[in-house]
């Protein structure tokens, strides 16, 4: 599991998990969790897909299953912009 920045850099990581283990064990490893208030200025919060615990200074999608096909969700356009995130944070995988 990584944490990366907008230009793809990582900036924490949790490894030695198996594939299968659900997203929510490796996070509990990362310093970010355990030191966030010292490495996040106080304006400053996170990204991060479903999986993850709502907390003050992280966001995760707005709308999950059944919600998001909801057409009156649909017209709320967070969880489009919030897919493009997500699709740079597998490109930092990628490279």
């Amino acid at each position: 599991m990584i944490i990366n920045i907008p230009d793809l850099r990582i900036i924490d990581y949790s490894a030695g998990f198996v594939g299968s283990t659900p997203d929510t064990s490796p996070w509990v490893d990362t310093r970010l969790v355990g030191d966030h208030a010292s490495l996040l200025e106080p304006d400053e919060w996170c990204w991060a897909d479903s999986s993850y615990p709502i907390k003050s200074w992280l966001i995760t999608p707005s709308y999950m299953m059944p919600a998001s096909n909801n057409p009156n969700n649909k017209s709320f356009k967070f969880n489009y912009y919030f897919s493009s995130i997500r699709v740079a944070s597998e490109h930092a995988i990628g490279y």
